[in-house]
């Protein structure tokens, strides 16, 4: 599978559909501060931040399935946990250990 770079973010091209939609919906909050008010991103809570949606979700709730949430799903698995990583857009990770 090709790969895509958007900034800072490479996206595994799965179908171009799907490509297209997450590039779409990235690009409503290029270069909008990350707030913590904003944390479930409205989208059935997959996890996308997007301006203007503030409700309680996917940073600070407890993610399992339940009611009509489905629980947290990447590519149609079901995770269990995530950790978000944030680094500075000039970072460069130090060299490898020799093993």
């Amino acid at each position: 599978m090709a790969q895509t770079k958007f900034p800072d973010v490479y996206i595994r091209q799965i179908s171009a559909d799907f490509l297209v939609s997450a590039i779409n919906e990235l690009a409503q909050s290029q270069l909008c501060p990350f707030v913590t008010s904003a944390e479930k991103g409205c989208i059935d809570g997959g996890g996308w931040w997007r301006k203007g949606c503030q409700h309680k979700g996917v940073l600070t709730a407890i993610n399992r399935a339940q009611g009509t949430y489905p629980g947290l799903n990447w590519n149609g698995k079901r995770l269990s946990a995530v950790q978000m990583l944030i680094r500075p857009r000039g970072y460069i990770p130090p060299p490898k250990k020799p093993s």
